[in-house]
């Protein structure tokens, strides 16, 4: 089978049509403003206050200046590691992009097979795949025959059969049908084969490029594994706000009513002391806030 391939002014005019190969970098949020957000979580919030009521006691020598060491360093860590192991992750994740961006594909054109990147693939090229090699785009076979790897595309290690479209072949099958033996998908490995692909969709339109849009957009697919977590997680949530609720009053029913010995008239002197009430309180909202946060799910608290 002779394959020529697009000349110059085909590619020129199939880039103009649909574009071509490279996908859309979606901007990563910088390291300092996850950290704020962060820092904008409630129970975040709460511990901040706590710590500022905190410094003043100890200032005033009502607390130990450790109690208010100990609330910072917390914050800090709580907030610090949380934000580096998402701004770590997502630059993980930009790399992989970049690496995969300098791949070369030998492709078809002018008559005679070149080298070129693969963002400069275009819809009708014919791309010669060897084993080993990345598919670039989505597409269908006109010569040869593959074994593929789709594991990073649809989760299954099983090597799938891909062949040449008959002629008479009627194509009903959606984008994403992943054991249509006729298609080969971006992201998928040649495990063994030689073939050649026509390119039939490029960049983002790809099945890789929405996967890959979904990842890095802000809403998230729920699956009914997560679903029936939440669930489970939303009853968790109930129980972890109850019993902090339940610790706090304990709490500060131990200090007012069984410290003073039940007794009406230290109850109201203890009252008079409006530092030590304020302090107290500030105990007992700390105590639950650790049983919450010990307790609720982190998707629960914001």
């Amino acid at each position: 089978m002779k394959i020529t391939g697009l000349t110059d002014k085909q590619v020129e005019e199939s880039k103009a049509k649909y574009g071509d190969n490279r996908m859309t970098e979606q901007q990563g949020e910088g390291f300092f403003s996850k950290l704020k957000d962060n820092f904008g979580d409630p129970m975040i919030k709460i511990l901040c206050v706590a710590l500022v009521i905190n410094i003043i006691f100890a200032f005033l020598g009502q607390t130990e200046w450790y109690e208010s060491a100990g609330i910072a360093i917390a914050v800090i860590l709580a907030t610090f590691v949380s934000t580096y192991s998402e701004y770590s992750n997502e630059n993980a994740f930009q790399k992989l992009q970049e690496e995969a961006s300098r791949i070369y594909c030998k492709v078809y054109r002018n008559g005679e097979i070149s080298e070129i990147s693969i963002n400069d693939l275009v819809v009708g090229d014919c791309v010669l795949l060897q084993t080993g090699d990345k598919i670039p785009a989505d597409g269908v076979l006109i010569d040869g025959r593959l074994k593929v790897d789709q594991s990073v595309l649809n989760g299954e290690s099983k090597e799938a059969t891909k062949e040449v479209m008959p002629a008479d072949y009627i194509d009903e099958d959606s984008s994403m049908d992943f054991l249509n033996r006729y298609k080969v998908f971006r992201g998928a490995v040649v495990c063994s084969g030689n073939a050649v692909m026509e390119i039939v969709t490029v960049g983002d339109k790809s099945v890789y490029g929405q996967i890959a849009s979904e990842l890095q957009g802000e809403e998230d697919r729920e699956s009914p594994l997560k679903v029936k977590l939440g669930k489970l997680a939303e009853s968790i949530s109930k129980f972890g706000y109850i019993g902090g609720v339940a610790i706090a009053a304990a709490f500060m029913f131990q200090r007012v009513v069984v410290h003073n010995q039940f007794d009406l008239q230290l109850m109201a002197a203890y009252f008079s002391n409006w530092m030590t009430v304020i302090n107290d309180l500030v105990e007992a909202v700390m105590l639950a806030v650790i049983i919450i946060v010990m307790a609720v799910p982190e998707g629960f608290r914001s």
